[in-house]
């Protein structure tokens, strides 16, 4: 069994499909568990001619009471790549097909067939596209679309004052005890750095390039706006999204966020330090 995020998920993979090792570092002694998924692996997958709730070139979702059919594919291939579909609230049937089967040691891949998002939108945890950062026993989460340099960042924290990455690409975000929090999520892209460990939350700093250094404090709207841009959101789903909305606008009274124009220097690492040190989250 596994512990992702509160989640105790059991996995029988009942013909070997590789899992990625990510995973491996969520796994638990338990006595029971929340979510049970059965993974077999077939020849072919049918695609039938339905009404889709959801029709993108990588997912098409339909959904009839409590039935729910997931299709997934690679980006310009119309073969689906895996089947999902949900018996009922605790129970997932996952047909992979063989040809695509090696993929699965990829962790996105393998996450995709789990639909890790909707399972922690019922537990009010969201998952945020950003590096996660740990220093002084706190988290700094660095916050931008693919490309922009969110592990860059990091690693200049880590170059230049010896801080540690505990994800390079993803964080889920939860809140106990009137207080948020950053947790390891078994999905790190291409940074491969992948911990599976939970720390207080100290701040959001959504990033952009630039030749010279510069944070703001964002007002309301732009802080909406960014969160919005780089937090998983289930659109299709309604009640997903007037969930994820409440969660954002409670994040927002309670985390400091910033943008921070930065180049790839110890400057940034200063501009941000001074602003922290500033506002008296620094020590915190």
């Amino acid at each position: 069994m596994y512990n992702i995020g509160g989640l105790i998920i059991e996995i029988n993979n009942h013909d070997h499909i590789p899992t990625p090792k990510n995973l491996e570092l969520f796994r638990v002694d338990a006595d029971c568990y929340d979510h049970l998924y059965d993974i077999y692996m077939i020849d072919y997958i049918e695609t039938e001619n339905e009404k889709f709730i959801l029709n993108k070139n990588n997912i098409k979702i339909f959904m009839q009471d409590e039935f729910h059919k997931r299709y997934l594919y690679l980006p310009g291939d119309h073969r689906p790549y895996g089947l999902c579909l949900r018996m009922h609230e605790g129970h997932t049937v996952v047909y992979v097909q063989k040809e695509y089967v090696q993929l699965f040691e990829s962790d996105t891949i393998f996450a995709s067939i789990l639909s890790l998002e909707k399972r922690m939108y019922f537990l009010n945890k969201f998952i945020l596209h950003s590096a996660y950062m740990l220093h002084n026993g706190e988290a700094i989460l660095f916050s931008a679309p693919s490309g922009t340099g969110k592990s860059t960042q990091a690693d200049l924290w880590t170059k230049y004052r010896g801080t540690r990455t505990i994800n390079g690409d993803r964080t889920l975000i939860s809140k106990e005890n009137d207080q948020y929090f950053a947790n390891g999520w078994p999905v790190c892209g291409s940074s491969r750095i992948c911990f599976n460990e939970t720390y207080p939350l100290k701040c959001i700093v959504f990033l952009s390039q630039a030749k010279e250094n510069k944070i703001e404090k964002l007002d309301y709207k732009t802080k909406v706006k960014k969160l919005i841009s780089e937090l998983t959101i289930n659109y299709h789903y309604a009640p997903f999204v007037n969930k994820v909305m409440d969660f954002i606008d409670d994040l927002i009274i309670h985390v400091p966020i910033y943008h921070l124009e930065c180049d790839i220097s110890e400057n940034a690492v200063i501009c941000l330090e001074n602003q922290l040190k500033e506002d008296k989250i620094w020590m915190r």
